[in-house]
């Protein structure tokens, strides 16, 4: 390789430049060399650290994204507490979570630019959206209903029946006392099973209650009194019957929502995920090329100056042996040994000039000396 590119610089005339012209020409191709390397990783630097920016933003898109999935499990896990123990503070903590997703989801937005993220960000945010305000009203139908046996519907039934049952008590109706009991057993099966079944058998056992309270002994103003009492009981009851059937329809509606709208985000989440695994491929494959393109500057200069270095050598180093040996024979009294180099327009012509002047004064010499000497024969 270094023959064949001594070849390609065989046209180089060198010379006829100055040895410090060829010495100061291996510097210039170092220092342009530099130049070179300089404005590439200058170059190379600017579109990594863009780069990396946009990989920072990512990062950044990716654990907010991250945060947010956590924070959507963590509101469906405070639901299903509120569902169970139904406190409110159970439905503030879910409260408290949906505020973390919304200003999560605020700021993903306002460091998304990537029009098809947003549009799924919208879409997400719309559909939580709904998701909360569903959560909101089973929170207002539960209190509705009663969150204890004592609040809401459910306490004003308790009430109500028992004041059905204090009034009985006053008087020893076995019927009306058994009819009483299946109407409070129907009440309980619906209150754990949630069935229609059982509100169906209380209005039968309120007209077979109804039906004995008129053949009763008790007398007729008791039996108004127990009447209303009743119907007061039934109606409440109704009303529990109508919020738990109505809860029923709107939890299972709220586990519908939440699951359209978890969907959206984990494809938000693929999205930012293969956006963020795209740019710090980006990253890694710039910062490679950049130290591979580095590289090969640096051995194509080094190359380039070794073969410079041998050329300029080998223009010098010629030379001065072949005059080295031309002095040796003009030393040893050979004058008819040829000076090379004479032509040359740098210093080693001019050492070859010196030789050849130093030759032929030599000659000179000799020719001089031989001259006296036949003129001292001829007297």
């Amino acid at each position: 390789m270094a023959s064949d590119a001594l070849q390609k610089f065989s046209f180089i005339q060198l010379d006829k430049i100055s040895v410090k012209k060829q010495i100061g020409l291996i510097s210039l191709v170092v220092f342009l060399g530099l130049i070179v390397m300089l404005i590439s990783y200058l170059s190379a630097e600017y579109k990594l650290s863009a780069v990396q920016e946009k990989s920072a933003h990512a990062s950044d898109r990716y654990s907010i994204t991250r945060d947010i999935k956590y924070e959507y499990l963590n509101a469906r896990r405070r639901e299903k507490d509120f569902l169970t123990r139904r406190t409110m503070e159970e439905a503030e903590k879910h409260a408290g979570v949906v505020a973390l997703i919304n200003t999560d989801i605020d700021k993903l937005d306002a460091i998304t630019e990537n029009e098809q993220q947003k549009m799924l960000l919208s879409e997400v945010r719309s559909t939580f959206d709904v998701y909360a305000n569903q959560f909101t009203k089973v929170v207002g139908l539960l209190q509705k209903r009663g969150l204890t046996p004592e609040e809401g519907a459910e306490g004003a039934l308790r009430k109500s029946v028992h004041n059905v049952e204090e009034k009985l008590k006053q008087f020893e109706e076995k019927d009306l006392e058994v009819l009483m009991l299946m109407m409070r057993r129907h009440e309980k099966d619906f209150i754990m099973r949630g069935d229609l079944k059982y509100v169906k058998r209380m209005v039968e056992r309120k007209k077979e209650f109804e039906a004995a309270l008129a053949e009763s002994s008790i007398p007729a103003a008791a039996k108004q009194d127990i009447t209303e009492k009743m119907n007061a009981y039934h109606n409440d009851f109704k009303v529990l019957a109508d919020v738990e059937l109505t809860l029923v329809d709107e939890v299972k509606q709220l586990s519908d929502l939440f699951a359209v709208s978890s969907p959206k985000l984990d494809d938000v989440a693929v999205l930012i995920k293969d956006n963020y695994d795209a740019l710090n491929k980006q990253r890694e494959d710039l910062s490679d090329f950049t130290f591979q393109f580095i590289l090969s500057i640096i051995v194509g200069i080094t190359i380039l100056i070794l073969v410079l270095s041998t050329i300029i050598g080998n223009k010098i180093s010629s030379p001065v042996i072949a005059l080295t040996n031309v002095l040796k024979s003009l030393s040893e009294n050979d004058l008819s040994v040829q000076v090379p180099g004479v032509n040359r327009k740098d210093e080693i012509g001019s050492m070859a000039k010196a030789v050849e002047v130093l030759k032929r004064n030599t000659i000179r010499m000799q020719e001089l000396d031989a001259s006296r000497s036949l003129s001292k024969t001829d007297r």
